[in-house]
């Protein structure tokens, strides 16, 4: 019964709906900040159920377990499903929610102090041929010269794509990437590189990775740590100049939250492998495409120049 119809048939007691409760309340930052919780929740569920695709083989690997064993793995975990709902449900129900919540974050926070480390790697190497830069006065626009121009650190930096950068010192920068927004949560990712670039080749080093933003996130911080070089060296006076890329990538993760500090590393180990690899086979190439573009623009200026 809605409002309207419970005084039309005189009703001493106002009764209200569901629908009418919601419309009332209206939708502000309130609920917004709900929304994205319970958003982050179904999140974690259903990263729950994508491991089991990665727990499975993983374990059956590191356990040495057979396959009806290892199909185990999967059907326990519905069937612990199954029984918790239905019995913490009347728990929770006799003793109240919010107390069971407490108990539940007391024994994560204890069951935390399991931590352990996986060390997820990926490395790409990659050759690029280099065009002949030749201008009428038989002068070389070589590949060294330009990544020792202020042009060609910028290039290594992919500065286009950064928030900004600064220079703090005679080969390092900090470099700010595009802030990200989502709900209440904002976060930039801070990079530290060093570039050191010499007549035979050149080095990018990440020194640190950090980021910037809402306290939650920065409390991260301390739980991974990671370190990128990429080593760059060229040919220019072969038969076919070409320039040769060599990035590795290493990064260690802190696993300290439940269930997955209770489980083998190679969980979280195998699939972190597979997804950083796929990420630096598709930025390598990338940022070496870039880096050919800016190389001809810069040879462009000069011949203006000149």
């Amino acid at each position: 019964m809605t409002t309207t119809e419970a005084a039309e048939m005189g009703d001493e007691t106002t009764t209200y709906t569901v629908d009418d409760a919601l419309t009332s309340m209206g939708f502000g930052k309130f609920q917004a900040l709900v929304l994205g919780y319970a958003g982050m929740g179904w999140v974690a569920e259903a990263m729950e159920m994508m491991l089991l695709s990665f727990v499975g083989p993983s374990v059956q690997s590191e356990w040495d377990l057979s396959s009806g064993k290892e199909s185990l793995i999967t059907s326990i975990v519905f069937a612990g499903m199954l029984i918790g709902a239905y019995s913490w449900g009347i728990v929770s129900d006799n003793y109240g929610r919010r107390r069971l919540e407490i108990r539940q974050v007391v024994e994560a926070k204890y069951l935390g102090l399991n931590n352990k480390t996986a060390k997820l790697s990926a490395e790409r190497k990659e050759r690029i041929m280099l065009p002949d830069y030749t201008d009428d006065h038989n002068r070389t626009f070589s590949i060294g010269e330009f990544l020792h121009h202020p042009s060609g650190v910028e290039s290594l930096l992919n500065t286009k794509a950064l928030q900004s950068f600064q220079l703090l010192d005679s080969n390092t920068y900090r470099c700010s990437l595009q802030k990200i927004e989502f709900l209440n949560f904002e976060v930039s990712p801070v990079l530290d590189l060093r570039v050191i670039p010499t007549s035979n080749d050149c080095t990018i080093e990440m020194l640190s990775c950090k980021f910037e933003g809402s306290d939650a996130l920065e409390q991260q911080n301390n739980l991974f740590s990671a370190f990128m070089r990429n080593h760059i060296t060229w040919d220019s006076n072969g038969p076919e100049p070409c320039l040769d890329v060599d990035v590795k990538l290493n990064v260690a993760l802190e696993v300290h939250t439940p269930p997955f500090n209770l489980l083998p590393l190679s969980t979280i180990e195998v699939p972190g492998n597979l997804i950083m690899q796929g990420l630096i086979d598709k930025l390598v190439p990338l940022l070496g495409q870039q880096l050919l573009e800016d190389y001809h623009n810069w040879v462009e200026q000069q011949l203006k120049l000149a």
